[in-house]
């Protein structure tokens, strides 16, 4: 189906989206059916790439600058949102996009299951120009 214009979703549909959702089908349950939704729908619909470098979450050195924000140790997404409203207003408007970014990836494309972030994600949002060669669709 192609949609040739803007959709806004409201709070009823995606409440009642949310309710019909069934986490080990990975789909919808509409009318006794299942309508499956994976990352790569969920990447074409963003327009995030599905085609490029594969994306290494393994443990790794992170070099990327915004670790420093962070203490040592495993990073949540609890505490990005921290960082990003506690201390938004004293934090670059690169780093703050890096933030951002990692918070959406981690939350949204890449999640765990005790919502910690991927080490390798520290440095892929580390060159944002760089984002775009990666296959999101993993």
């Amino acid at each position: 189906m192609f949609v040739r214009e803007e959709i806004k979703l409201s709070r009823g549909l995606l409440s009642k989206l949310c309710s019909a959702w069934v986490e080990r089908k990975q789909a919808f349950a509409i009318q006794c059916q299942f309508v499956s939704f994976r990352l790569l729908d969920m990447c074409l619909v963003v327009g995030l790439r599905v085609v490029g470098t594969k994306i290494d979450l393994r443990k790794s050195k992170i070099i990327s600058n915004i670790s420093s924000y962070f203490e040592q140790g495993d990073v949540s997404v609890e505490m990005i949102y921290f960082v990003i409203l506690k201390r938004g207003n004293n934090i670059s408007l690169e780093d703050f996009c890096k933030l951002y970014i990692l918070l959406g990836l981690s939350e949204f494309i890449l999640p765990t299951r005790m919502g910690l972030v991927h080490d390798g994600l520290f440095n892929i949002v580390d060159d944002l120009d760089k984002l775009g060669m990666y296959n999101w669709g993993v």
